[in-house]
C-alpha cells in the first residue's frame, strides 16, 4: 500500500501543477505526504488508501478526457475507475460524482450552455457508458469472469445497505 500510496502523490502533484502552477504543485504534494491520514494509511494493507488514490486518477484522467477526447484518456480513466471498484464495493457512489465533474466541464469551461440539449448530454452519457464499460472489463480481470456475479452481489449489498 505504500507504493500505492507514493502513487497518490505523484498523481497529487501532477493534478495541482496542472491547474494551479509549480509552487502550488509542491505544497499539495507536501500537505499530502505530511497528513496524519497518509501517515496512519499508507503502511497499512487496507482498502481505504487504494480507493483514494483510484478516486483521485480517475478524476484526473475524466478532466484530461474532458480537455482532449482522446482515446487515450478514455481508457485511462476507464481504467482507474475499474482499479477503484476493483479495491472497493463502495467506488460505485463514484459514478454519479464523476459524470458530475463532466457535466460540470462542459457546461463551465467548455461554455457549452446549450449542453443540455440531447445531443450533447446523451454524448456525455455514451462516453461515461464507455468508461464504465472499461472499469467493469478491469474488474473482470482482476476479478476473474467466474466471481463476477459475487462481485455484483456485493455491489448489490452497497447500494442497498445490506437490506
Amino acid at each position: 500500500m505504500v507504493l500505492i500510496a507514493l502513487l497518490g502523490l505523484v498523481f497529487i502533484f501532477l493534478f495541482a501543477k496542472e491547474i494551479y502552477g509549480d509552487k502550488a504543485a509542491l505544497l499539495a504534494s507536501a500537505l499530502y505526504a505530511f497528513s496524519p491520514s497518509f501517515l496512519a494509511h499508507a503502511p497499512l494493507v487496507t482498502t481505504d488508501m487504494g480507493l483514494m488514490v483510484f478516486t483521485l486518477i480517475a478524476i484526473f484522467y475524466i478532466r484530461r478526457f474532458c480537455e482532449h477526447r482522446t482515446r487515450k484518456y478514455l481508457f485511462l480513466s476507464g481504467l482507474a475507475v475499474g482499479l477503484a471498484f476493483a479495491t472497493k464495493y463502495s467506488a460505485i457512489y463514484l459514478l454519479p460524482i464523476l459524470f458530475l465533474i463532466a457535466a460540470a466541464y462542459e457546461w463551465c469551461v467548455r461554455d457549452n450552455k446549450q449542453f443540455w440539449k440531447l445531443r450533447s448530454f446523451w454524448s456525455l452519457c455514451v462516453w461515461m457508458g464507455l468508461i464504465i464499460g472499461i472499469g467493469l472489463g478491469v474488474v473482470a480481470c482482476t476479478y476473474g469472469i467466474k466471481e463476477i456475479p459475487k462481485f455484483a452481489v456485493g455491489l448489490g449489498r452497497v447500494i442497498y445497505h445490506g437490506e
